[in-house]
């Protein structure tokens, strides 16, 4: 028997938080992690949705 494993790409982003030499926060980081069926992926559904996904997290912040 023959066993089918798909291996999922992962992509992961990372801007740290930055302070100035007191300590205050200048810019904040933000961690990013996305996994993807790298055999079943569609290019423009994948920014489709991260776009929309982002959207709402801004939202949050508004």
């Amino acid at each position: 028997m023959v066993t089918l494993k798909i291996i999922p790409q992962k992509f992961s982003f990372e801007k740290p938080t930055l302070t100035n030499g007191k300590g205050e926060i200048i810019s904040h980081g933000i961690n990013v992690s996305i996994d993807i069926d790298s055999f079943q992926a569609d290019k423009r559904e994948i920014k489709k949705d991260l776009t929309a996904i982002f959207a709402e997290v801004l939202e949050c912040f508004d």
